[in-house]
């Protein structure tokens, strides 16, 4: 399992293909979200352990 940090708006070959993956799961930072989202991350990863 990786965690990596993307540019939405990214064009590179790599990015475009990473974001089609069938295991990738994208979660967008906002100024509402990004306090919350850490959390939301490692409950996300205790449930695959």
């Amino acid at each position: 399992m990786m965690i990596l940090s993307l540019h939405k708006k990214g064009r590179n070959a790599i990015l475009q293909q990473v974001k089609t993956r069938d295991d990738f799961m994208s979660l967008e930072v906002t100024r509402v979200n990004r306090a919350v989202l850490s959390y939301r991350i490692a409950e996300f990863l205790r449930e695959e352990v």
